[in-house]
C-alpha cells in the first residue's frame, strides 16, 4: 500500500525504499522454502493472498531497474546455463508461460544494468568483456528457449479460438520477447548508432502494442484501469521512444502512449511522454512531416534521468 501510495504521488525514492524492505521479507520466505531460491515453485507453498502480494514485489523489484536504482534486487534461477533442465521446456498455460518468464527479465535487467558504466565508457580495464558475453549468451540461451516453448504453446492452442482477453495476453508476450531480446542483445553496445540496425524490431512492438491498445478499447471502450502492478505495453513503447530514431515510428510509439494514460507499475505513461517528448526534441530538433534524417551519434542520449526539485532521481 505505501508503494502504490509513494508512486502515484511520484515519491519513487521512498517507495523503492519500501520496496526494499518488502523484497527482503520475500528473499526471507524464499531461502526457507528453497536454499536455491527456485522461481516461481517456491512461492506457490502459501497463501492465494501471499502469493499475489509476492508477485506484486517481484514485478516492482525487476521496473526498478528502469529508475536509478540498483535492482532488481532479488536473484531469481536460472541465472545460468547448467542450472535447471533447458531441454524440452514445455508450457501449458499462460499464467505459466509469464512465472516463467520473470525470473529470465530478471537476469535480462540485471545484466543490462552491470554492463551500463562499461557502455558508457566509465569503466575499460576492470571490466571481464568476456565474461559478460559469456554470461550474455546463457541468458539468451534460456530466453530463446522460453520463447521457442511459448510459441509451441500458442500453435498447440490453435484450435481453440482465443477470447480478447487471451489474445492481449499473447500479443503482450511477442511483444514482451521483442524488448527484451533487444535490450539484452544491446547490453554490451558502446555505440547508439547500432539500434538503428534494430528498426524491423522496434516497427513490430509498435504494432503489437497498437493491436493490444485497440482490442481493449473496443471491448472496453474507455473504461480502462488507472493502475496495475505488471508491466504492460508501456515499457516497451518506452523502449522504442528511446532507442529509435526513425521519426514515424518513435512518434506512434508516443502517440499510443498518449492513447494509453494510465500507470502500470512504476511507469506512468502521462510523465514518461513529456520526458519521451524533450528526449525527441533534444535529438531530433527538425524533425517532422514524416522525413527521418539520420540522427549522429552526437546529438544521440544514452541514458534518461529525470530529477525532481528536491534533487531526487
Amino acid at each position: 500500500m505505501f508503494i502504490c501510495f509513494d508512486l502515484c504521488r511520484g515519491n519513487y525514492k521512498a517507495a523503492f525504499t519500501h520496496l526494499q524492505n518488502g523484497v527482503q521479507i520475500v528473499e526471507c520466505q524464499m531461502a526457507k522454502a528453497n536454499p536455491r531460491h527456485t522461481f516461481p515453485q517456491s512461492l506457490d507453498s502459501g497463501s492465494p493472498t501471499e502469493y499475489a502480494l509476492t508477485r506484486v514485489l517481484l514485478h516492482l523489484d525487476v521496473q526498478s531497474a528502469h529508475f536509478g536504482e540498483s535492482g532488481p534486487l532479488l536473484h531469481l534461477h536460472p541465472i545460468a546455463l547448467g542450472e535447471g533442465r533447458r531441454d524440452n521446456l514445455s508450457l501449458n498455460s499462460l499464467r505459466e508461460v509469464k512465472q516463467r518468464l520473470d525470473p529470465i527479465m530478471n537476469n535480462i535487467l540485471r545484466f543490462r544494468r552491470s554492463c551500463e558504466p562499461y557502455v558508457r565508457g566509465e569503466i575499460s580495464g576492470l571490466f571481464d568483456i568476456a565474461g559478460a558475453s559469456a554470461e550474455q549468451r546463457r541468458i539468451h540461451a534460456h530466453l530463446d528457449d522460453h520463447i521457442r516453448a511459448f510459441e509451441d504453446f500458442v500453435l498447440r492452442q490453435a484450435s481453440y479460438p482465443a477470447n480478447p482477453k487471451d489474445g492481449r495476453s499473447i500479443d503482450l508476450m511477442r511483444m514482451q520477447n521483442e524488448a527484451l531480446t533487444n535490450i539484452l542483445e544491446t547490453s554490451l553496445v558502446t555505440s547508439e548508432m547500432i539500434y538503428d540496425d534494430y528498426l524491423p524490431v522496434y516497427k513490430k512492438i509498435t504494432q503489437l502494442a497498437e493491436k493490444i491498445i485497440t482490442s481493449f478499447e473496443s471491448e472496453y471502450g474507455t473504461h480502462r484501469p488507472c493502475i496495475v502492478m505488471d508491466m504492460g505495453v508501456i515499457p516497451s513503447l518506452l523502449w522504442v521512444c528511446l532507442k529509435c530514431r526513425d521519426f514515424p515510428t518513435r512518434h506512434r510509439a508516443v502517440k499510443l502512449l498518449e492513447r494509453w494514460p494510465h500507470r502500470e507499475g512504476a511507469y506512468d505513461s502521462h510523465l514518461l511522454v513529456q520526458i519521451v517528448k524533450d528526449h525527441m526534441v533534444l535529438e531530433q530538433p527538425t524533425a517532422g512531416d514524416g522525413v527521418t534524417e539520420i540522427v549522429p551519434e552526437y546529438t544521440r542520449i544514452d541514458s534518461v534521468m529525470r530529477v525532481n526539485i528536491s534533487g531526487e532521481e
